[in-house]
């Protein structure tokens, strides 16, 4: 529910970034788990989400929220072929935790989230689907 307010807070902000791209083409060989794939596809982000939408901005917007917000800051970084990646962002201190796509056209969407995030954790299952896990 908290994740929903960083939502809302960026409506509110006015948006000036650029044209929002669509992402390359597929790497041959390599699967990107559904989820990841719909996040690929949708094409609002900041100002203009629809409340049906996952959290979609500009990569600067979203790791500001996080960090200032959530007191989130990036724990794991895994690249993803096709210029993507993924960051597990969390707060050791408020135990939460948020997985965060960056697709290849410079847009960072929220892929999840939760409470509970400890440093021992296993991987996120998204990670480990792309073979990122450790």
């Amino acid at each position: 529910m908290t994740r929903f307010l960083i939502a809302a807070a960026v409506l509110a902000l006015p948006f000036g970034g650029p044209a929002v791209v669509q992402p390359t083409e597929p790497v041959p060989g390599f699967e990107l788990p559904l989820a990841l794939r719909e996040l690929d596809r949708q094409t609002r982000v900041g100002a203009s989400l629809a409340p049906s939408d996952a959290f979609c901005d500009h990569r600067d917007v979203v790791a500001a929220s996080l960090a200032e917000d959530y007191l989130e800051e990036v724990v794991e970084t895994a690249g993803i072929p096709g210029g993507r990646m993924l960051e597990l962002w969390a707060s050791e201190d408020a135990g939460t935790w948020t997985l965060v796509y960056h697709r290849a056209d410079g847009v960072a969407c929220v892929a999840d989230y939760g409470e509970g995030w400890m440093p021992s954790a296993p991987p996120h299952p998204l990670m480990a689907a792309t073979g990122l896990a450790v």
